[in-house]
């Protein structure tokens, strides 16, 4: 199915737009009538409140007039009017906001005393029996009465009253105003209110009665259509408005069609409202007529807009769509052919835009192409140096290989050399060069800040000279012996351009790479300064690689020969230990069976005694690192009671501690009883500790054993008075053949405390040392606590 035309398409979209665009503002219209309705309404209740005020504003003053301060008494004590009171209720008659029929004076029983105008019918008659006049009697309250009838004439009233009091505010008497609904015209306050020609206004009391109207066949002293509402609204004292669209009955009988605009408010002065309606016909008139106008523009739009949208398209869609067939040349990778010049104004500027990006997209592309060119030849150069990482060749033929590749992928360097930091002097040594004379090179000695590969090793960023006077400048800061024989090794050039950059691994600058042009100035760019970064990252890598491997070798060396002494040591033991057993039993038979002999050839079998013994436990001790060293080694673990291992052990080394004059004491709390642990081992743990005391402590001093509970483990210690360990030793004191460079040793192979340490970790504690020169040592190793059997 062929698709319609781009111009028949924006003709429809447009065309569904205008249709839119007119029933938005159809709509619109709509919305404006409604919202000018509701503010209507909003204005009538507004009318209706000033109304109310305007009424309120008179009833309070009335009230006001009538709540007057006796000066004087203005009832006898006979319950007859003073004449005060009787001037009184005169003056008040005259002076009402709103006219009454007559003013009456009422005793606190609810009797009128006296009328201005004077009535003797009135006299006497009881208004006790008027709700609202109870009301202001129980609370001293002013009243306003709904619709009553008149106490002494046949007619519509309602009361006025309020409370007179003397001036020490005790109340005398009431004064009611009696309000002629007949006569006296309360719509007189709403009148002035401008509502066209079928606007009117109500005065309903609380029971929805109406009192006054400013239309003239409006029925009053009757409920009207919304008396209900209006009773309701006046006690809760709320406004309302709203469109009244009902059928009433007229008081003659007739059934009327309203439709009317109402707007409600209570008063605040008496238990009345105050209704404005309208018919609503003449009310919106004019927000109709505006619809109506709304309508018809809409509609004139949508008839004008519609062949105009046609003819416009077709002037501008034929311009397009030339330049659609050349975007479509220049999306088939056409950028050869021109764009004709099409059409005026924007698209004008348009084809004269897409001409102009034709010819910048063809040279885009001729610098693409060279840059992808220039890009998989570094990439090349790359690969080739990180092929290096896994040859075999030595650390200088990897670095060469890096720096001859950087060079020879940069057309414009024309040489390159890498400097690496020395620990012991701290100076950049050159390692690896291309286009220098390596002799004179190799005298380089460079600092830290020292010319373009110290700034940048110092800065740990790259650093271009792009003039001769920038290169020159830097040279400056080599000092003559350096920069002389730089210059000589350079074949006397100096370079118009160089780039530095800085070999960092793991955040730790090793050295540096320089790279230099004699031909041409602004030789390297900033993305040249990044690929060359990247080679400098293969040569810090394989500094790495080579430091890594070496260590791995010298590690792996070390094990072989711990692995070949291990087995010589355990071979050596077990051959020595037979003679020696031989010598011992032999030398033990000749000291029985020499009982009277010579002295002299005793004391030499004892001292061969004596010496084989010493040469038997190095034997032994030479055995046990074997077995530890390859986890030959097990353990018999059981409840162990310490106090016996201690004293066995204590017994062990007392004829040398008796020898030397030396105490040897004990502090073991009763609460430490059993260990877990190998009896035989544990006892030459503390064997091996006890000798060293001794063996360390000057004649006359002291040695002292002591135990404590630490939770599951139990802490001993071995303390003495001895010479103590310096303290560029204790971390080494538990090194196997550490021998103190201070004869702290005496003989020995220095295995006892290598040995200690090992068979206190094997039973699942740790072994430390606490020591001063002079100030004695304090070995402490721990042991795990047994159940209680």
């Amino acid at each position: 199915m062929r698709r319609p035309s781009l111009q028949f398409r924006l003709f429809l979209a447009i065309t569904v737009g205008i249709v839119v665009l007119a029933s938005v503002f159809s709509l619109l219209a709509t919305a404006t009538v409604r919202q000018n309705s509701e503010r209507m309404l909003e204005e009538r209740v507004i009318l209706s409140q000033l109304a109310g005020e305007h009424l309120d504003d008179a009833i309070n003053q009335s009230l006001l007039q009538l709540g007057q301060v006796a000066p004087s008494p203005i009832i006898t004590p006979s319950e007859e009017p003073s004449d005060a009171g009787k001037g009184l209720i005169d003056s008040i008659y005259r002076t009402l906001a709103i006219a009454p029929a007559y003013v009456s004076l009422v005793s606190v029983y609810g009797k009128i005393l006296w009328t201005s105008p004077y009535s003797p019918d009135l006299v006497g008659r009881d208004l006790s029996a008027i709700e609202s006049l109870g009301y202001t009697l129980r609370t001293g309250k002013p009243f306003v009465s709904d619709v009553l009838r008149d106490v002494g004439y046949d007619r519509y009233v309602v009361y006025l009253g309020a409370p007179m009091k003397d001036a020490q505010g005790v109340v005398q008497a009431l004064a009611v105003a009696t309000i002629d609904l007949g006569t006296t015209n309360i719509a007189e306050f709403v009148e002035p209110l401008r509502l066209g020609e079928t606007g009117y206004a109500q005065v309903v009391d609380s029971n929805g009665v109406i009192l006054a109207a400013t239309k003239k066949d409006v029925p009053l002293f009757t409920k009207g259509a919304h008396s209900g509402r209006f009773a309701v609204l006046i006690a809760q004292g709320q406004t309302t408005k709203g469109m009244c669209h009902d059928c009433h009955v007229s008081g003659a009988g007739e059934t009327a069609r309203t439709e009317e605009l109402l707007a409600f408010a209570p008063l605040s002065a008496a238990r009345w409202g105050i209704m404005i309606a309208q018919s609503e016909e003449e009310a919106t008139a004019p927000l109709r007529e505006l619809q109506s106008r709304m309508l018809l523009a809409g509609l004139l739009v949508l008839v004008t807009a519609v062949p105009l949208s046609w003819v416009g398209l077709r002037s501008i869609l034929k311009p397009l769509q030339t330049l659609e067939a050349s975007s479509r040349r220049i999306a088939r990778g056409d950028l050869e052919t021109g764009i004709p010049q099409t059409g005026y104004g924007e698209i004008g500027a348009l084809s004269q835009s897409l001409d102009e990006m034709r010819l910048k997209l063809q040279q885009s592309r001729q610098e693409l192409q060279g840059r992808v060119s220039q890009r998989t030849h570094e990439l090349a150069a790359l690969v080739r140096a990180s092929q290096s990482l896994t040859s075999t060749l030595g650390l200088t033929e990897l670095l060469n290989s890096v720096v001859a590749t950087a060079v020879d992928t940069l057309e414009k360097a024309d040489s390159g050399v890498l400097f690496l930091r020395e620990p012991d002097s701290g100076h950049l040594v050159p390692k690896s060069a291309i286009g220098y004379d390596w002799e004179m090179l190799s005298y380089v000695r460079l600092a830290s800040n020292e010319g373009l590969a110290g700034m940048v090793f110092t800065t740990g960023r790259p650093i271009i000279c792009n003039t001769e006077d920038e290169a020159i400048t830097m040279l400056k800061t080599l000092n003559e012996a350096n920069r002389l024989s730089l210059l000589e090794a350079r074949g006397g050039k100096n370079p118009l351009s160089m780039i530095g950059v800085p070999l960092e691994l793991k955040g730790t600058t090793l050295g540096s790479l320089v790279l230099s042009s004699y031909q041409q100035p602004s030789a390297f760019s900033a993305d040249e300064a990044q690929f060359i970064s990247s080679f400098a990252a293969i040569a810090a890598t394989m500094l790495e690689h080579h430091r890594l491997v070496e260590e791995a070798r010298q590690a792996e060396s070390l094990r072989e020969m711990d692995r070949v002494k291990t087995e010589f040591l355990s071979n050596i033991s077990h051959e020595l230990r037979t003679p020696l057993t031989s010598i011992m039993i032999s030398t033990d038979s000749l000291l029985t069976a020499d009982t009277g002999g010579d002295g002299a050839r005793a004391k030499l079998l004892q001292n061969i005694r004596r010496n084989s013994e010493r040469l038997n436990k190095l034997v032994g001790d030479l055995l046990d690192i074997s077995q530890l060293q390859t986890g030959a080694m097990k353990l018999s673990l059981e409840p162990i009671l310490l106090q016996e291992a201690i004293r066995e052990s204590i017994e062990t080394v007392r004829p040398l501690a008796e020898a030397k004059q030396l105490t040897v004491s004990t502090s073991i709390p009763a609460d430490v009883l059993f260990v877990r642990a190998d009896r035989g081992r544990l006892v030459q743990v503390l064997i091996n500790l006890l000798t060293n005391a001794v063996n360390f402590t000057p004649n006359s001093g002291s040695i002292r054993v002591a135990a404590a509970s630490n939770g599951s483990l139990v802490q001993v210690s071995v303390v003495d008075t001895g010479i103590g360990i310096p303290e560029e030793e204790l971390g080494r004191i538990f090194d196997r053949f550490y021998r103190s460079s201070r004869g702290r040793t005496k003989g020995g192979m220095g295995l006892g405390l290598s040995i200690a340490k090992a068979l206190v970790e094997l039973h699942g504690g740790a072994i430390s040392v606490k020591s001063k020169p002079g100030h004695g040592s304090e070995f402490t190793f721990t042991i795990p606590l047994a159940k209680e059997t």
